[in-house]
């Protein structure tokens, strides 16, 4: 297998040395640049985009969201719910700088969540995302990049436990380091990455027995060799149309094998993840944007006991401007995640669509449908989520905006007591500098 994995390597970093041309290579994704760029304003006239504020050459966007929600199943039950107001109030900033060859960027917010009723499902989530590159010469760069997030597991993820009494807390850092090498259209980078995840215990809903999660703690280090190739240019050099491709492996250790008092009664979940993924991103002014790729997964277990996960894995962002009012969006995504108690985690794959228009100068409406599935392999259970939303913003100036929203979400399970049905309606006012 490992032999076979180089082999496929050296074969991709060939054909695409072979095939690059004599211009200057712009071929960096959409999703790569936008960590050094000003906060996303998709569809919004640029008079009402924040400038953020310049201090001793440092760049800030400051924002503050403050939502009134109301949800009609708090506890994602089967059942007639409970239902409960909360107060949502999530602070964030982002800083730009740039020295020289080295770029930084940082984002940071914090989230709170207090409810009227049901005190016990207040949460308090921290996120921070610090990442760089410092480029040398006009061929090599250098990307990092560090993370740090705290965080719930939500009502109504899938657990094979019972619920539990309170939400689970959620630690999670990472760090990642690269290399970067151009040959003229071409694009070749390695990184290395390491996670590490930390999850809390807790007691079930109803009778208070022990509910342990601290199992799914665990360290991750995965590896990736990225290729991009400029097929065409646009104007200024800019590139058009870009060829991707990434191989992947993914080493995933569990830092604690024991359920109670120290006696290990499961099976082990270490594993090797090793996937491919070629695609192609390509844009026409401000228009059409397209991402869209197909590649294969496969994820061995160290226990023979437990069966490998392999399928097919595939994605796509488009975004398309009907009319000068009217915007488009599709989102699909496959992956395998272990992000819960699920002995052999899961393979879940997301459909998204999306709609904004401009009924009104500065008024618009959104809406979407959002389906999930999620295979968790031997244990043969499916679950299927599907979202309805609608929305509106209106645009108070350039710093503030109000919203409404609403989703209704169908959850269906295979496994019995687990299907729910959930409404939540908030109201939002948003400011940004």
């Amino acid at each position: 297998m490992l032999i076979a994995s180089l082999r496929l390597i050296a074969l991709f970093i060939y054909l695409c040395v072979c095939l690059s041309g004599n211009s200057w290579a712009q071929g960096v994704l959409r999703a790569e640049k936008r960590a050094f760029l000003p906060p996303e304003t998709t569809g919004i006239p640029s008079d009402f985009a924040p400038n953020g504020l310049v201090y001793k050459g440092f760049t800030y966007y400051p924002s503050i969201t403050l939502k009134q929600i109301y949800t009609d199943n708090v506890y994602a039950e089967p059942n007639d719910g409970q239902d409960d107001f909360l107060t949502k109030v999530t602070p964030s900033i982002k800083i730009l700088k740039q020295y020289g060859g080295l770029q930084l960027a940082t984002r940071a917010d914090v989230t709170v969540e207090r409810y009227k009723r049901f005190d016990g499902e207040n949460t308090e989530d921290h996120n921070l995302v610090f990442s760089g590159t410092y480029t040398a010469n006009s061929r090599w760069s250098m990307p990092f990049s560090f993370n740090y997030n705290s965080t719930s597991v939500r009502r109504g993820e899938p657990l094979s436990q019972s619920a539990t009494a309170e939400p689970l807390g959620i630690v999670s850092r990472g760090a990642s380091l690269g290399l970067t090498r151009r040959f003229n259209r071409l694009i070749l980078n390695l990184t290395g990455r390491y996670d590490e995840a930390f999850y809390d215990d807790g007691k079930t809903l109803i009778t208070g027995a022990p509910v342990i999660y601290r199992d799914n703690d665990r360290q991750i280090y995965s590896g990736r060799l990225g290729l991009r190739y400029d097929l065409a240019l646009g104007a200024g050099g800019r590139a058009e149309h870009i060829l991707f491709a990434n191989l992947d492996i993914k080493d995933s250790r569990y830092k604690r094998r024991d359920y109670v008092n120290g006696g290990f009664s499961g099976v082990y979940r270490d594993s090797v993840e090793l996937g491919g993924f070629i695609g192609l991103e390509t844009s026409y002014e401000d228009r059409l944007f397209a991402n869209i790729g197909i590649g294969y997964f496969k994820n061995d277990y160290d226990d023979p006991s437990l069966i490998a996960l392999d399928d097919i894995d595939f994605g796509a962002e488009i975004e398309y401007a009907l009319t000068p009012k009217w915007r488009l969006g599709a989102e699909i995504d496959r992956e395998i995640t272990q992000d819960n108690d699920i002995v052999q985690g899961e393979v879940e794959t997301r459909y998204a669509f999306t709609s904004s228009y401009e009924v009104y100068s500065r008024l618009y409406l959104d809406g979407g449908i959002e389906y999930t599935e999620r295979k968790y392999g031997q244990d043969q259970q499916t679950d299927k989520e599907t979202t309805y939303k609608a929305g509106m913003l209106y645009l108070l100036n350039q710093n503030w905006r109000l919203g409404f929203d609403a989703a209704v979400a169908s959850f269906d399970s295979s496994r019995a007591n687990q299907s729910f049905d959930r409404n939540i309606y908030s109201l939002s006012i948003i400011g940004k500098m």
